[in-house]
């Protein structure tokens, strides 16, 4: 059976097709990622405008020629925290499905964190052990637990990339006020969850999504090799590297970070999205993480498949 995930998040929207032989099993036959960014403006006032609206339908026409190509029988998509929030999300669901013909569902913070901790536990863990999972978004921070493929705790908060960028950096590079404003209100919000989360065990810790991929592609630009090349095999990210890096980021400009080996789009949101992780690791005690490429469509994907063997 070959069926395709699209993601719709606050920064980016994602693909992938995948050839399903079994309950647990996949052969992944497509993905492709577009930035659309529909989180910028929307997180900050509550509403997705038309021109974010009409980018997102030409995005998702493209991923479902990507799709059908590859033969998928159908297609799951849903969608994150921009339209999770936004008062006009029925809209922006209707204008889908008639532009587009994809009929969208929009997820609650619990169902992310939980669709994402189902993806790294397969794909990333000891399905023996608890692993705790980060995954950073563009408009949110998810937080599970899993051991042997079950969620023990599922935390969503309003952290993400794009919001947080847009709401406390706004000069480039940012100014040391604002970099302080933006650690108050990651720190406030993550009170009620660290102290939750202290009430469970967990072996080992996990990050997933675009944010923590990027953070760790910086550390590997950083530490080059002899041959001038990064280290690629690298896919740990510790905290007390993190935090020197954040510290050289937090005082370049978008140019810069885009030549320590970032996108331009991600250079925009970066410190943002690296504070949180910082921020994150250092209320929970995490010294050190190891990166997952599996995520929300690789989470949607498995339970699909689970719901169809059980259903």
């Amino acid at each position: 059976m070959k069926f395709a995930a699209i993601d719709i998040g606050s920064n980016s929207i994602k693909l992938v097709v995948v050839d399903a032989a079994a309950r647990d099993s996949f052969a992944v036959l497509a993905r492709k990622r577009e930035i659309v960014r529909l989180g910028h403006e929307t997180l900050l006032k509550g509403y997705i405008s038309r021109d974010a609206i009409r980018r997102a339908a030409k995005c998702i026409n493209r991923l479902r020629a990507v799709a059908d190509a590859r033969g998928a029988e159908s297609i799951v998509a849903i969608a994150t925290a921009s339209v999770r929030e936004a008062n006009n999300s029925e809209r922006f669901i209707q204008k889908m499905e008639k532009k587009t013909g994809v009929r969208v569902a929009v997820l609650s913070g619990t169902e992310e964190a939980r669709l994402i901790g189902l993806a790294a536990s397969q794909g990333c863990s000891n399905r023996g052990a608890a692993t705790l999972n980060i995954d950073i978004g563009g408009g949110s921070t998810e937080i599970s637990i899993f051991r042997k493929g079950k969620p023990l705790t599922l935390l969503s908060m309003k952290l993400g990339a794009v919001g947080l960028t847009e709401r406390f950096l706004t000069s480039d590079p940012p100014s040391l006020d604002q970099l302080d404003q933006l650690r108050r209100e990651i720190r406030k919000a993550l009170e009620r969850p660290a102290r939750e989360l202290h009430e469970h065990n967990w072996d080992a810790a996990t990050g997933t999504s675009g944010t923590i991929l990027a953070v760790n592609a910086a550390l590997r630009f950083q530490a080059v090799g002899d041959n001038g090349e990064s280290d690629k095999r690298k896919s740990v990210i510790k905290f007390k590297d993190l935090k020197k890096l954040n510290a050289m980021l937090a005082v370049m400009n978008t140019t810069q970070r885009h030549s320590f080996g970032l996108s331009t789009r991600r250079a925009e949101i970066i410190v943002a999205g690296a504070t949180v992780l910082e921020e994150t690791m250092q209320a929970l005690g995490i010294d050190s993480l190891r990166t997952c490429a599996w995520s929300l469509r690789e989470g949607v994907i498995i339970d699909h498949l689970r719901s169809r063997v059980n259903g």
